[in-house]
């Protein structure tokens, strides 16, 4: 072989890396766009959700609203509310059977209608309670479990049950 020949043998050999090489950066410079693209996507959909977790609707039966349902269901008045407490929450819970207490709402949530999985229902509920008040000394027969009127109000359509009525299967709210 003469130094011609080999010259343009290495000038080919080069020629071929560099176009393996520059195809190489080229599918690379593709993947980068490509993921650019997706991380970009997925950011303007993470905005997105995170603006309507900023925009959660409120519950349409306030909490006040709630203990006004709650007190005319029982039949609660000025006279058989003296010496009681009334308090309100609002939780979700796991119906299957029976009520479970998860947790207490403590931040936003993006749709309070109920959700099924398998036979489990979970639903956020107001849960409207009126107990005695605590003796000073917190002293015993202060507590009756359950209290005297405890009740559950949806708070989208603020339809309300009690635990009696639960207890002796006269609600909506269990299957």
């Amino acid at each position: 072989m003469s130094r011609l020949e080999i010259l343009v043998a290495g000038l080919v050999c080069g020629l071929i890396v560099s176009l393996a090489f520059n195809v190489n950066m080229a599918g690379e410079l593709m993947k980068s766009q490509k993921l650019y693209r997706d991380l970009s996507r997925d950011y303007d959909e993470l905005r997105q959700s995170y603006d309507q977790l900023n925009e959660s609707p409120s519950p349409l039966v306030s909490k006040s609203e709630a203990i006004g349902i709650a007190l005319e269901y029982g039949g609660w008045n000025e006279t058989s509310l003296k010496g009681m407490v009334v308090s309100a929450a609002l939780a979700c819970y796991c119906i299957d059977g029976g009520i479970t207490l998860l947790h207490q709402v403590a931040g936003h949530i993006a749709d309070f209608g109920p959700r099924t999985v398998g036979n489990a229902t979970f639903r956020y509920l107001w849960v409207v309670a009126v107990s005695k008040k605590e003796a000073p000394s917190g002293g015993a027969g202060s507590h009756s479990i359950p209290p005297p009127g405890l009740y559950f109000v949806d708070p989208m359509t603020g339809d309300v049950t009690s635990y009696n009525d639960m207890m002796l299967g006269r609600s909506w709210l269990l299957p």
